[in-house]
């Protein structure tokens, strides 16, 4: 049973951040959006972007890029609610 949470923490996070992932988010989205229109309930959804990330990497290279998204996926984590969910969009760096 350990092992099979393991996957499944590995089938839906990010390995750099610690975030949901895409797949996982997609999910998310669906059960979210049928519940809100079930019960005529608001949903929110916010998209942020880092501004001049692509700069950041070229500059200071990857590993500087990686410790900026971790750094900011754990400021997101301390101030979010339980029942909330943060997930990361973009694609893994290539480097």
């Amino acid at each position: 049973m350990e092992l099979e949470a393991e996957l499944r923490e590995q089938a839906i996070c990010d390995p750099l951040t610690g975030l949901y992932n895409r797949r996982f988010l997609a999910e998310v989205l669906r059960r979210e959006l049928a519940r809100a229109e079930r019960y005529g309930h608001a949903l929110s959804l916010i998209l942020m972007d880092i501004d001049n990330f692509k700069e950041l990497n070229d500059r200071y290279g990857h590993l500087a890029g990686d410790e900026a998204l971790k750094r900011v996926a754990k400021a997101l984590w301390e101030n979010i609610r339980r029942v909330d969910y943060i997930s990361r969009w973009g694609a893994m760096s290539s480097a």
